[in-house]
Parts: structure tokens; sequence; C-alpha cells
């Protein structure tokens, strides 16, 4: 079952409402809300860092929460941005930071949500075709282990969100 205009109507409301939130840049401006599409995936707090010129690699970041009945595997991704995008994950090891491609993507139980942050799993977006500038929108696809992909436009900025 897919719904390849519903996806996109919804990508790119959330968008909009994420360039919305980040321009708005006052310490109390909130979130945009979590991204509801045909998928029982439910994707909150996405944002992918802006690069330096120059810069290779960029790191993309999110929530992603399986309302379903059934587990859900989000096997990979893809971004028109780069050509290549690897889940990784990040640990210490002998007191060096390291990261790792997740081979077998990001498991998702019923009920259960799975979070991309900084310095532990994540997107990266390797051979980039130019910087991501602050404020810029990036579109990166989802794959889930039945074929359906879930498009998603993620804003760029320097930092983290600020938290609640």
């Amino acid at each position: 079952m897919k719904f390849p205009s519903k996806i996109a109507a919804a990508a790119a409301l959330a968008a909009l409402l994420a360039a919305h939130t980040a321009s708005a840049g006052s310490p109390g401006a909130t979130e945009a809300p979590e991204l509801r599409t045909a998928s029982p995936l439910r994707i909150s707090d996405a944002w992918v860092r802006a690069t330096p010129p120059g810069a290779q690699v960029a790191a993309g970041y999110m929530t992603i929460r399986n309302t379903g009945p059934a587990p859900l595997r989000v096997t990979g991704a893809r971004s028109d941005r780069a050509g290549k995008v690897q889940i990784h994950s990040m640990t210490m090891a002998d007191g060096q930071m390291r990261m790792r491609e997740v081979p077998d993507g990001l498991a998702i139980a019923p009920g259960a949500q799975v979070t991309l942050a900084p310095g532990g799993l994540h997107l990266m977006l390797m051979q980039l075709d130019g910087p991501i500038a602050d404020g810029e929108t990036v579109a990166i696809d989802l794959l889930l282990d039945d074929g359906s992909t879930l498009a998603l436009q993620l804003p760029a900025r320097r930092s983290p969100p600020a938290a609640p």
C-alpha cells in the first residue's frame, strides 16, 4: 500500500512547519510536530547538521516511532544531496569514539521508538554534492524492509535544537 502523493504532501507540510520553527529563533519556540504519514512510522525532532564548505559528510538525526501492530525495519536511506547514506552507530572503545555502519538497519518493535542523536545512532550522508547551509532543507528517503520509502524533509542546523 503506497501513497506517494500523501507522503510527499505530509513531508512538505512538515518541512514548512520546521522552517517556520527554525526561523522563529525565539528561546520559547517549539519544535515542529511529529510527521504523520500513511506509514505507521512517526518521525519527530528531525534535522541534519549544517556543514562547512568542503565537507564531504553530514549527519542526520530524528526519533522514529512505530505506532503500528507489527515490527518494522528501516534498512537504509538515500538523498539527492549525497552519493551514499548509511545508518551508523557511535560507541566508545578503549577511550576512542568509533563509528560503524549498522548493516541490518534499525528494527523498531510495535509501540517502540529509536532515537538517532549526536554521539549515537545517526544517518551518515557521504559524498555530499556541496555544503549544507544552516536553514536549508535536505530531502531524505528512509528505506523500509517492505520495499516502501518514507520521504522526509530535514531542516539543516549548526547545532542540536534546544531542549524544551
